[in-house]
């Protein structure tokens, strides 16, 4: 399309066409493609909202508004072309998981005033702000979408007036105003941001009814219902904000969305807190008299040791409250291994008593004999709230049922009080619960069945009226296999059988069907039950995808059950009698298997294997557990693409059990991804080469060498794409060839356009040189290194690019890590500075903290503050043990 954008795999059609999956060959990129096919009956108006959505988008730049790259005509059809979001819409979530955690809902709720407030600054109302608009992507970004319906505050733009276009808005979300004469203005996104976090809480929205007119009319004439009479427990202020939000009156709304996210953000401040990372250990400190001569810092009556002095004060120059208590809960849990009492008073002081039992029950959990841990939990219990939440109570009661089972019983029974009024989310670390009871207390687990089945029996009813979201019910039934064979089948059986009797179509219960195999099979459940499971998904397409991630999730303790269930993936991916024999060969053998192996390729050769695609989708998930015999399924297929794909798959499962078939499957891989680009060269190739030699670089350095005379570019291919493949094959040898990875950065840096593509897979090239082969490097040596990567970063400055050289620079040469500290300018200064500040911080903490207060933006000053704070802990704690 235009010469530029291929369009991959439709997403979805919406109220102004379709959305396409697409891949910008210039910028060699992933993008959404929006098209307006002609001959619409409202095609004019349809027209005049796709052009009001590209020049709104092209006004606001903002982290949480999806970004619009390009817009124009391609046979009659109007496109524009837009960041790709890799995640779900909101209305997804709320579909799929009724209501949204609190703390996770006002976070989403606050990022979206975001938005909202760039959108303003630009003079423009969204009008159409909805769950189906607002998308979360995995790191629980908010990207806000659609402005197809959006009025310009200043009209400067040549377009229809937004009041001219229909509809004004959706009914359940847009305000009272905007189905008036008048279409309202910025508090009319306010009034749907209102909406919008009531649903996340509720699971629906404030006003219901049969059809639209009737919602309307409700909205005219009603006052909003509270939404603290259905959810009491929420904290203080959500309720009286929502309610502020969904007046009637434009006019008694909050004055911005500003200061709706500052309210947000201190509410959701605080409600939670941010504890340590899992697993990390935290600091060790002195004692008081230790300190004292030490020149310690002292903290009223509790003195601190090196480094958690320095780490205190970090900790203090954190703004966000939330985000500060986070970072004192490090320095509380240090402080707890070696004087209780002590971490109390800090505690009390920086983060607050209701956090110190969790540091005390981590610790528990952590003690290295059974007296210190019941030590712990006894100071532990008396400050664990017996009335808390139900997820709290279930996470107290996991921790003393693995530390002390003998004393996890009154827990437990405040866990089944809970269990009738508890959410669906809640319930599979219930049954987690009592599978970890089942073995050592019985009859403690006994208390929880009831309940449990119940539940999932009321969950699955539900399922077959209104079908929600059920991801919460796979993982339940997966774990209650653990808990006891015949529970387990029990559970299993009613969640299949709601998913049957769901109101889904196929797919869709195809699709749900397949996520409880999953789950399942990850759990290592009897591979003949999960089969059966499987069994009921019948469009072909879907029969190899399923079966792939099944055997990819796949966790078996037992032999025969892996080969019983790697026996049905090949029965139904390549037909009963196609199944290859146990002894067959990847090449035509002699002897009894002749027939048989002509046989074979006939039916593939005819269609009746499957497809390519299909075969090699099954190589990808019998490779995890049996190489050889995913081998011999690849000898199936017959396209160097597919065969290339199966390969590079095979590779990686080999790497990740460390055998001698990596390089055997690298070379194949890269046999065939060459050989393809000889007859047929397409983008794909670029990113399948790419993969080849980042996988030769930590397991077949040389293959490299090998293949370098065949790393010619084709006429089809794009000159930086190439140039992409040239330097990630330099990157690949830096270690143990760095004069052929200077040939090909040479060869590189001639075709790298510019634009960035190649300019970062230069970038890691010469850091992996600056790292192996130059790591002694002298003084000018460094200061040429960091000049080059400088140059061809510029305009490179990505997270991944960054997070995967900084803590390899600071590892193996600092000296080139703090030129570039220095003598960066370009766009990612600031997250260079947020990846080095941390590792810094316990060699130098005067240096980290002077990176961390140049950081312009705030949020991002407090993140690596706190990220510091948690690094001269887990020093501490190191330096301690010595």
């Amino acid at each position: 399309m235009a010469d530029r954008y291929e369009l991959v795999e439709r997403l979805g059609r919406g109220g102004m066409g379709e959305v396409w999956a697409g891949w910008d060959q210039r910028l060699h990129r992933a993008v959404a493609v929006k098209l307006l096919a002609p001959g619409d009956p409202a095609e004019s108006q349809l027209r005049q909202r796709f052009e009001r959505e590209a020049v709104a988008g092209a006004q606001i730049s903002h982290s949480n508004v999806v970004a619009f790259f390009d817009s124009g005509v391609h046979d009659d059809l109007l496109f524009l072309v837009m960041e790709k979001v890799e995640g779900a819409s909101l209305a997804h979530l709320i579909d799929r998981d009724g209501r949204i955690d609190v703390g996770r809902a006002l976070s989403l709720a606050a990022q979206i005033c975001d938005a909202l407030s760039a959108a303003h600054a630009a003079g423009i109302v969204h009008y159409d702000l909805k769950p189906q608009n607002v998308m979360i992507t995995g790191s629980d970004t908010v990207k806000v979408v659609d402005f197809g319906i959006a009025g310009f505050l200043q009209a400067t733009f040549s377009l229809a007036h937004s009041s001219a276009l229909a509809p004004a808005g959706t009914p359940q979300f847009a305000a009272p105003e905007q189905f008036g004469s008048e279409r309202g203005g910025p508090s009319a996104d306010l009034y749907a941001l209102g909406g919008v976090l009531y649903a996340m809480l509720t699971g629906q929205p404030p006003f219901m009814g049969q059809n639209a007119w009737a919602i309307i009319a409700r909205k005219m004439s009603e006052d909003a219902p509270r939404l603290d009479t259905l959810r009491p427990d929420l904290p203080v202020g959500v309720g009286d904000l929502v309610a502020h939000l969904l007046e009637r009156d434009p006019r008694s709304r909050p004055a911005d969305a500003g200061e709706v996210g500052r309210r947000l953000r201190g509410i959701r401040a605080l409600a939670t807190g941010h504890g340590p990372t899992e697993g990390a250990p935290p600091a060790t400190v002195l004692d008081d008299s230790s300190a004292q001569r030490a020149g310690g810092l002292g903290d009223g009556d509790v003195v601190l040791l090196p480094p958690l002095d320095r780490a205190v004060r970090l900790a203090r120059c954190v703004e966000d409250p939330a985000v500060r208590a986070g970072a004192m809960f490090w320095i509380a849990d240090a402080l707890a291994r070696q004087d209780v009492d002590a971490a109390r008073r800090f505690t009390l002081r920086e983060v607050g008593d209701e956090h110190l039992g969790w540091v005390l029950l981590e610790l528990a959990e952590q003690a290295p004999d059974a007296g210190g841990a019941r030590q712990l939990l006894t100071a532990a219990e008396p400050l664990l709230s017996p009335h808390g939440d139900a997820a709290r109570t279930v996470q107290a009661a996991a921790v003393i049922a693995r530390v002390a089972p003998d004393r996890a019983g009154p827990w437990v029974e405040r866990v089944a009080r809970q269990l009738p009024v508890m959410d669906g989310e809640d319930l599979p670390d219930v049954v987690e619960l009592a599978a970890a009871l089942a073995a050592r207390e019985p009859s403690s687990a006994q208390l929880l069945l009831p309940g449990i089945e119940a539940k999932v029996r009321e969950l699955c009813f539900l399922m077959t009226r209104e079908s929600p979201g059920g991801s919460w019910l796979w993982a339940t039934a997966a774990s209650a296999t653990r808990v006891s064979p015949v529970f387990g089948a029990r559970i299993v059986d009613m969640v299949e059988q709601a998913v049957l009797s769901g109101p889904d179509d196929d797919r869709g219960r195809w699709l749900r069907l397949s996520r409880l195999a999953e789950e399942l099979a990850e759990n290592g459940y009897v591979a003949r039950r999960v089969a059966q499971i499987v069994a009921h998904v019948q469009e072909p397409h879907l029969v190899a995808l399923v079966w792939k991630s099944v055997l990819c999730d796949a966790t078996y303790e037992d032999s025969a059950e892996t080969r019983s269930l790697l026996d049905a993936a090949e029965r139904a991916v390549l037909g009963p009698r196609r199944t290859p024999p146990p002894q067959l060969p990847a090449q035509q053998p002699k002897g009894r298997f002749t027939r048989l192996w002509r046989q074979l390729v006939d039916d593939h050769a005819t269609g009746t294997a499957g497809t390519d695609t299909h075969v090699a989708w099954l190589v990808e998930g019998v490779a995890r557990h049996d190489l050889l015999r995913a081998e011999r399924s690849a000898g199936l297929i017959t396209s160097d693409e597919w065969l290339a794909y199966a390969y590079l798959r095979l590779a990686r499962a080999a790497a990740d059990q460390r055998t001698v078939l990596v390089g055997r499957y690298l070379e194949r891989a890269c046999l065939h991804v060459l050989a393809k680009v000889r007859k047929n060269f397409g983008s794909a190739d670029i990113r399948s080469l790419i993969e080849v030699f980042e996988l030769a670089a930590a397991h077949d350095p040389a293959l490299v060498r090998r293949t370098e005379p065949r790393l010619r570019r084709p006429a089809a291919a794009d000159a930086d794409a190439w140039g992409s493949v040239l330097a990630t094959a330099a990157k690949a040898c830096a270690a143990t060839d760095p004069g052929l990875a200077e040939q090909l950065l040479a060869q590189a840096e001639y075709l790298d356009d510019g634009t960035g593509a190649t300019g970062r897979a230069i970038g890691e090239a010469l850091i992996a040189l600056t790292t192996t082969a130059y790591a002694d490097g002298s003084e000018t040596r460094n200061t040429e290194m960091a000049r080059r990567i400088l140059r061809t970063t510029a305009a490179a400055g990505e997270t991944n690019f960054w997070s995967s050289s900084v803590p390899s620079l600071h590892r193996h040469n600092p000296a080139v890590l703090e030129l570039l500290l220095r003598h960066h300018r370009g766009e990612g200064r600031d997250h260079l500075i947020a990846l080095a500040a941390p590792l810094l911080a316990p060699e130098d903490p005067d240096r980290a903290e002077e990176l961390v207060r140049s950081l312009a933006d705030p949020e991002d000053r407090d993140d690596a503050f706190a990220d510091s704070v948690v690094a001269l802990a887990q020093h501490g704690s190191r330096t301690g043990h010595e």
